[in-house]
């Protein structure tokens, strides 16, 4: 199996209207997912409602008494670290205008808080490497709730700056 290589963002061909694309879509999928989505899962939150549900839901150790940050959330942290170093890179190749640029490295910034608040939350509070009767307590469960928060701001202050650069644009 041969490995796909990496390109640069020099090397797309189109990396302007990629990177206009994923912006877009960080600031519209945070508020409505495709219709797809909601149409296969009706029932859940999405973009920061969704991850504000998930806050509001590790607190709730009186409904849900052994909580694990896992599968249906381990997503979380890794697409915000990606997001950070997407961002970091095309404002770090030009792609943009310099001003439209200047906002992407205060966006990728937030993006990592959030994935280090995402991190706080696994390897800390509620991941699988936490002792079950700690993940139990109301404590845990509480300070697990204040990390997604805490990393919820950074992503509502990056998703800012990503909407300044937007504007820009338009």
């Amino acid at each position: 199996m041969q490995r796909k290589e990496c390109h640069k963002l020099d090397e797309i061909e189109h990396p302007q209207e990629v990177a206009l694309r994923v912006m877009r879509d960080l600031i519209t999928w945070n508020a409505e997912p495709p219709q797809v989505v909601r149409e296969r899962f009706p029932e859940a939150a999405f973009g920061l409602a969704g991850v504000e549900a998930y806050a509001s839901a590790c607190e709730r150790s009186d409904v849900n008494e052994d909580w694990v940050a896992c599968h249906d959330i381990n997503g979380q942290w890794t697409i915000r670290n990606s997001t950070n170093v997407y961002l970091k890179r095309v404002a770090e190749a030009g792609v943009l205008a310099q001003d439209v640029n200047a906002h992407l490295p205060s966006a990728a910034k937030g993006y990592s808080a959030a994935y280090k608040s995402w991190q706080k939350l696994y390897e800390k509070h509620l991941g699988h490497g936490v002792p079950e009767e700690k993940r139990k307590t109301k404590e845990h469960r509480l300070a697990g709730a204040a990390a997604v928060r805490e990393g919820l701001e950074h992503e509502k202050a990056a998703l800012a700056e990503v909407e300044q650069a937007l504007t820009l644009l338009a």
